[in-house]
């Protein structure tokens, strides 16, 4: 994450975290063993003494069944002014996102992709930056 915030020329300070998909599993409203607890866990110690804002989307699980972080199901409040996009869940919803539509909404086009959700070359090409998780920076 850092490195990709570097990249962008930005620190990880006064930014906004978007997670999307707060189950363990796509298509279901299962949060047991949720991923992004822990990535929000993980990132709150790292980084505790910056001001962070997170907030998840998923269009399966209801807000009352999840607490780490604010919920919503409205993609687009999830997606305007984030400085980094960390997909954690592969919802079917999340493979037909329009990526130019969404690089016009985020502050800082960073794409963090946990369940090789996107081609790389499609997100390189569209401007964003792109991480994939268990892949190096190349």
């Amino acid at each position: 994450t850092e490195d990709a915030f570097k990249e962008a020329g930005r620190l990880v300070d006064n930014i906004k975290i978007a997670l999307f998909g707060v189950s363990y599993k796509a298509d279901t409203d299962d949060t047991r063993n949720t991923p992004t607890e822990r990535i929000v866990s993980v990132l709150q110690k790292r980084y505790h003494s910056h001001n962070i804002i997170y907030i998840a989307h998923d269009p399966y699980v209801k807000a009352k069944d999840y607490n780490a972080t604010e919920l919503t199901d409205d993609i687009d409040k999830a997606i305007t002014d984030a400085d980094a996009l960390v997909f954690a869940t592969n919802h079917k919803e999340y493979y037909d996102l329009d990526l130019d539509d969404i690089k016009k909404k985020v502050k800082t086009p960073i794409i963090i992709d946990g369940r090789n959700i996107f081609d790389k070359y499609k997100v390189l090409e569209k401007g964003f930056i792109y991480r994939k998780v268990g892949q190096g920076v190349n």
